[in-house]
Formats: C-alpha cells, structure tokens, sequence
C-alpha cells in the first residue's frame, strides 16, 4: 500500500499537540481513506518532529525498526517545525520514506497566503535578528510584550501614555553645570530622547497621544493598548494587520516604553 503522511501541530489549553494522519487511495471506493496515527507531542524543530513521526509509526510494525510503512509523500502548513522539505529531509535521514518520487504538498490556504508573503519580502526584506525592517518592527513589540507580566506592560504603558499627553518639545530642562556626573549623563540622555521623541511624533498626526486610564481602576481592556496586540504570524494576515494597526496607533506610547 501507497501511504501518505498529513500532520500538522497545534496547542490545546498550554499542551502541545503534533496530529498525525495516514492517508492512502482506496480504489474501491474511489477515495482517498485517512485514519488517524496519534496526536502525541513533539519538538518544534523538524527533527524532533520527524522523531515523532518514526515514534508513531513504530506502533504498527510487526518487527521494531523494519523498514516498513515507508511515506511516500507528506502534506503540512508551510510555517513553524516539522514542514515541507526540511521535515523530509529529516524522514529521509530516519529512512522512514521511500527515496525516490517522494511527494511534498502544502495547505492550500498557505500556498495562497505566500504571495503576499513574498510580495513582503521582496517590498521589506526577510525578517531575523539584527534585521531591521517594518515587518521585525512588529515582532519586535510582541517579544517585548511577552518578555514582561501583564501588570508591568500595563503601567509601562501608562506611565507612556501620560508623558505623550504631556510632551512639550520646547520644555527642555538645561543640564545643571554643577551636578555629578551621574545626573550629568541622566540629563544628557533625557535631551536626547526628547529630542528624537520630537521628531517621531511629527511623523504622523494619528498616532495616540491622549493620557489612559490608569488600568487599576478599569475593568474593560478591550480596545486598548493594555490588550495585548496579536502575535503577527505570517501565515495569517490577518494577525499582522492586527499587529500594524496596534503598534501604528499607539506607536508613541511603544517608543517611549522601548526607551
């Protein structure tokens, strides 16, 4: 028999998942049949995730580590661990798949989704570390988000909020000649700051600058820069214009708490 692998990963309340079907054409029904392998977990990389598979599929050989049921072919979503060729290569490395002919399918949604991917790409440059572009941007907000508690972020953003409400680029405080050194440097750093402060808040005239509501005191968070924006995945589009509008809104409030 011609198997197929289709798999994909997912998290159900804090656990991971890795879902594994075989899949093969049943020519007396004319279709294609599917039954489930296992959903046990695996590693984010597509070595650990092709070590999950060789787990699975060692439940049906007769004989532990024959060279039988051997994959054909594989279907996965193009982002994340254990996709397209590089999970092959790792099922190959495994000898878990045939060597020749052997097929490798993508979501259609993805596949879809990879023009605009590519049209990003080609427009902002390939996203990574020290790689600085309009899309890392919004990576970038996340991470700091989800480096902190909820509570920090919320008065971080707080605090922001009521220097932008504030902000008066001619209100310089003068270095005092005779501070130490110490408050010297902490006057220096604070021109600075409000002087780069003053030029990106003239870059637009929509970017919040209202003070917030202190969030102790608040109960509804929706719709405000203590909701946190949505981690800007590439496969779907939709959480990056999420991630776009949240950081464009409150972009002054995100520079001064990066700050």
């Amino acid at each position: 028999m011609v198997i197929y692998l289709a798999c994909d990963k997912g998290n159900k309340k804090g656990i991971g998942h890795f879902i594994k079907h075989l899949c093969w054409w049943d020519d007396a029904k004319k279709c294609v049949s599917t039954r489930m392998l296992d959903m046990d977990a695996a590693g984010g990389a597509s070595e650990a995730a092709a070590e999950g598979v060789r787990a699975s599929l060692e439940k049906l050989k007769a004989v532990a580590g024959a060279a039988t049921h051997l994959l054909s072919g594989q279907c996965t979503d193009s982002g994340g661990g254990g996709v397209t060729d590089d999970l092959a290569k790792h099922l190959r490395l495994l000898g878990l798949c045939i060597q020749l002919d052997y097929l490798i399918g993508i979501c259609c949604l993805h596949a879809l989704q990879l023009q605009l991917s590519n049209a990003a790409i080609n427009t902002f440059g390939e996203g990574a570390l020290h790689r600085v572009n309009a899309t890392q941007l919004l990576h970038s907000v996340y991470r700091l988000q989800d480096s902190l508690e909820l509570h920090e972020w919320r008065y971080i953003m707080y605090k922001a909020s009521l220097f932008a409400s504030s902000f008066d680029e001619n209100d310089i405080v003068a270095v005092d000649a005779t501070a130490g050194q110490r408050e010297q440097n902490q006057h220096k750093y604070e021109l600075e700051f409000r002087q780069a402060y003053a030029r990106v808040s003239k870059f637009h005239t929509l970017f919040q600058q209202d003070a917030l509501e202190d969030p102790t005191t608040i109960s509804l968070l929706k719709d405000t820069p203590y909701y946190k924006m949505q981690a800007p995945i590439f496969m779907r589009w939709w959480s990056v214009g999420s991630g776009a509008s949240y950081t464009f809104d409150y972009y002054l409030y995100i520079y001064h708490a990066c700050q």
